[in-house]
């Protein structure tokens, strides 16, 4: 018995599958209660060893696979992986499970939504725009403001961060870019990634990231796209060691398209202030508002037009980065599950479903599965989505 059970469960898919979850064998142990032992038999073609149904069922819940995958005859091919510009010193692997899984659920709906275009006869947009390192980032910074056709009066119009992300967000999505929302993974292990692709080019952002910080990751992962590359991104700069070079360069891009030097040196906060190194927080406040952008983008802009000193600048953001993390910690917030599906998918990825849900292109449960909530909440959802 135990040889037809080990035939219908091939050990190169079992240990495929735990691999590509970033789970080790003895993490796999003591989240199922088996010896390891016998998991590493699982994985091994020369024993007769087979975990029992319930036991699959157990692993494809933590490995985050459906179960059928765990029956294949052979190890499919995985998606891409991504680049990892992240530091962790001392680390080898530093992705989590986590993490692995929503780059992998990303790419998946990427490959959803592309199929569900090829079914209505209809052709992805590509993004044209291109970068390279050798761009001057501020002329990079006005040609993406130019392709989003943003501009002061634009910024000007919306209320807060959170609309201005919104706001920054519509203009990337009109270019054909899906960008996605993930929860679940903490700010200090990934704050963006890309997923670089002729069509449907991916960017996502976290949640769990203020408004401000998201709106950053978005031009920063952008850029990333016009490099035509993707990768998971801290954004962090002490480093300048060649790897960080592109790191460098997306972070310059993204504070040129967030807030252009005219915008910037223009201001009448700046043109008062004169050339002292130090700034106020009033100034810097004042500064962040007016322009819908983070006291900390204000500051290395500052920096790059040589109106503040590294020294000001080290000092400053390390203090506005621990207001950051108390301010982080004592957030609350509940947002109903169909507000929460629109913010994680984007309107162009739901509409997209909807549409082929009403042209009788897919069945309800896989509008369900598609956009992660219960038929119930689909009519506020489809609400979301109509309004501008």
């Amino acid at each position: 018995m135990a040889k037809s059970v080990k035939a219908l469960v091939e050990p190169a898919v079992l240990a495929w599958a735990r691999k590509t979850a970033k789970l080790t064998v003895e993490e796999v142990s003591t989240r199922i209660h088996v010896d390891e032992v016998r998991i590493s038999g699982w994985e091994d073609p020369e024993t007769d060893d087979a975990p029992t149904v319930r036991q699959l069922q157990r692993l494809a819940g933590i490995y985050k696979r459906p179960l059928a995958v765990l029956y294949l005859s052979e190890p499919p091919t995985e998606f891409q992986a991504l680049r990892d510009f992240r530091r962790h010193p001392g680390s080898t692997d530093p992705t989590s499970p986590d993490l692995v899984y929503q780059i992998r659920r990303a790419q998946e709906r990427r490959h959803i939504a592309l199929d569900l275009l090829s079914i209505e006869n209809e052709t992805p947009s590509r993004l044209e725009l291109q970068a390279s390192l050798a761009s001057d980032p501020e002329n990079v910074g006005r040609d993406v403001r130019d392709l989003l056709n943003v501009d002061e009066q634009q910024v000007s119009s919306w209320r807060d961060a959170r609309e201005a992300f919104n706001g920054w967000r519509r203009a990337i999505e009109s270019k054909g870019v899906l960008v996605f929302q993930v929860s679940g993974i903490p700010v200090s292990q990934m704050r963006g990634f890309s997923v670089w692709e002729p069509e449907l080019p991916i960017i996502a952002v976290n949640m769990q990231d203020a408004p401000n910080g998201r709106m950053f990751s978005l031009l920063h992962e952008f850029t990333h796209l016009m490099l035509r590359e993707g990768g998971i991104c801290d954004f962090e700069e002490d480093d300048r060691s060649p790897s960080q070079a592109v790191e460098v360069f997306c972070n310059a891009v993204a504070g040129a398209a967030l807030l252009p030097s005219s915008d910037l040196l223009g201001d009448p906060v700046v043109v008062d202030h004169g050339r002292g190194p130090a700034w106020s927080d009033a100034e810097l406040q004042d500064l962040s508002r007016r322009h819908r952008v983070s006291r900390e983008v204000v500051l290395r802009r500052l920096l790059r037009f040589e109106r503040t000193t590294p020294g000001f600048y080290r000092q400053t953001r390390q203090r506005f980065l621990q207001e950051y993390v108390r301010a982080r910690e004592s957030s609350t917030g509940f947002a109903p599950p169909s507000t929460l599906a629109v913010a994680r998918l984007g309107k162009p990825f739901a509409r997209l479903v909807l549409r082929s849900y009403r042209s009788e292109r897919i069945s309800l449960n896989a509008v369900s599965d598609y956009l992660g909530v219960r038929v119930k909440h689909l009519p506020k959802i489809e609400e979301l989505v109509a309004a501008a």
